[in-house]
């Protein structure tokens, strides 16, 4: 079984059915799965009462408010009763094909499994989803133990994804999986609170201390094509 953990946005506006509805489609993928909603945005104790999930207000944050991401990953090993865990954006929707990929990985000692999620407008036909750039990731499947210590990157801020996958090929040896063709993660697309456009979102201090940060770590920028494995129809073979 697995455990999902995850840093949502405030339940508010938009994202308070989106945000729903994700995390009710990662109960229909994995029937009996364990999920955990960590941080104090607005409406997110309440939303776990009404989808019967696990909360978690107390996460580390930055001056801002804004949480950690190495936060999220401490918690979950601390509580999380699985061993495998998937931490993910609290945006994504999943297929029902995710339950095979973890038959797939079954038999990997340390596997990170990554993939592109497909980018689709609200309202609009499943045909128009276009594949995201694989620079983007939103989840992260993994065992306990496994990963490493994580610098004190914003959530949401850009960057920490891109290091994560670094750490994982560069510095932690864990099998790193490519799993675009068999697990479907839907992104549907929507604002920025606070800004006017993505890019003065990608314009603030929190944006540009995250970028920082990874520079200053030596990492590279991997992405999901930077995976030397891939899983295609449940087979994991090299790249």
């Amino acid at each position: 079984m697995i455990t999902f953990f995850t840093i949502p946005r405030a339940f508010t506006g938009e994202f308070d059915k989106l945000q729903r509805t994700a995390i009710q489609s990662w109960r229909t993928a994995v029937p009996g799965c364990e999920i955990i909603l960590m941080g104090n945005e607005a409406g997110a104790r309440d939303a776990a009462e009404a989808l019967n999930v696990h909360w978690i207000g107390d996460v580390a944050t930055n001056e801002m408010g804004t949480p950690y991401f190495y936060g999220a990953f401490a918690l979950a090993h601390e509580y999380a009763a699985n061993d495998l865990l998937c931490e993910i954006s609290t945006d994504i929707i999943l297929g029902g094909d995710f339950r095979f990929a973890l038959d797939a990985m079954a038999g990997i000692e340390k596997p990170f499994v990554i993939g592109q999620r497909l980018d689709i407008d609200r309202g609009a036909k499943p045909e128009t989803a276009v594949l995201h750039d694989p620079a983007g990731i939103d989840y992260f499947i993994y065992r306990q133990g496994t990963l490493g210590e994580i610098p004190p990157f914003a959530v949401g801020r850009t960057a920490y994804d891109n290091w994560l996958v670094w750490a994982a090929v560069e510095k932690w040896g864990l099998t790193v999986i490519d799993a675009t063709h068999d697990i479907t993660a839907v992104h549907v697309n929507h604002g920025y609170p606070g800004h006017d456009t993505k890019a003065d979102f990608r314009a603030t201090e929190e944006v540009a201390k995250n970028r920082r940060l990874f520079k200053d770590s030596g990492a590279s920028a991997y992405g999901v094509k930077h995976a030397p494995y891939v899983m295609v129809n449940g087979k994991v073979t090299k790249r």
